[in-house]
């Protein structure tokens, strides 16, 4: 007979499968709309949230696990398991709540979608793709995050939108906050990441990219002062979000526990959006 497992062993193989299987990165992408959404007062509907949150599971479970396809002996091990299970009904899910959308909104949701596919399958003869492409990573993720999180939420609005240069001047601010968000994770794979991908840690060093991420952190600060008339509850909400985020670029190392990034980098948008809903 099988030892009965402790609740805490419970409890950690259930975290780990909730990290593994992409439902906390995709909470914060959805999190980051929620942001979006309450800052400009937009009137959206509610399907958009759920394809949000699904498609996100559905595109980083295609990008992590598609190599494990090509391999001729997959053990299928209950994590794994579960993690098929959760992107099958993430998928489900995702067709199921596209139809509740207009079909522009679908054109917008198709660039991130082709960015990412493009990131993850084989482009040409050589079977290089996006990935390959030295420095290119960073700014992927960046123009995804900043397409699904600003792009389709304002798309999506049933509503009279605001100008446009407050549009695009929130999709940069979001594009230079995700891509700071992402250099705790290449400080972290660092030593396993390969030479090709050029990311900025194994350019510049790591400390280097501390004082990067400072200093866009630091732009998206002056591109937000420069647009605020008022300091109100959101702005003083916005320097504390900048503050917490500035503190763990300065904590990030290359060895440090697995779940710094994955869970704690990874839910500053969470907190953001609770926050924000709490004084909304």
């Amino acid at each position: 007979m099988k030892p009965e497992r402790s609740i805490s062993e419970v409890l950690r193989h259930v975290f780990s499968i909730y990290i593994k299987s992409s439902l906390h990165v995709a909470l914060a992408v959805t999190s980051f709309s929620l942001v979006t959404i309450f800052e400009f007062d937009l009137q959206i509907p509610t399907a958009l949230l759920y394809f949000t949150f699904f498609s996100t599971v559905v595109a980083y479970n295609f990008t992590k696990y598609l190599s494990l396809l090509n391999r001729r002996h997959l053990v299928m091990t209950p994590a794994l398991k579960a993690i098929a299970i959760i992107s099958l009904l993430s998928f489900a899910c995702t067709t199921l709540s596209a139809f509740y959308l207009d079909k522009f909104a679908l054109a917008v949701a198709a660039i991130p979608a082709l960015l990412t596919a493009a990131y993850a399958l084989p482009l040409f003869r050589s079977g290089t793709n996006l990935r390959h492409v030295y420095g290119a990573k960073l700014f992927i993720i960046g123009i995804v995050w900043a397409l699904v999180t600003t792009g389709l939420p304002f798309t999506a609005h049933q509503g009279e939108l605001p100008a446009l240069s407050l549009v695009f001047t929130e999709g940069f601010q979001r594009l230079l906050f995700v891509m700071v968000l992402t250099l705790p994770f290449d400080i972290r794979d660092i030593q396993t990441d390969t030479e090709q991908l050029g990311t900025i840690p194994q350019i510049f060093g790591v400390r280097t990219t501390k004082t990067i991420g400072l200093s866009a952190l630091a732009a998206v600060l002056l591109i937000e002062i420069a647009q605020t008339n008022t300091i109100d509850s959101g702005f003083s909400l916005f320097l504390f979000m900048i503050g917490v985020t500035a503190l763990l670029i300065h904590k990030s190392m290359t060895v440090r526990s697995p779940w710094f990034a994955s869970f704690w980098v990874e839910g500053v948008p969470v907190l953001w959006a609770f926050l924000l809903f709490l004084l909304v």
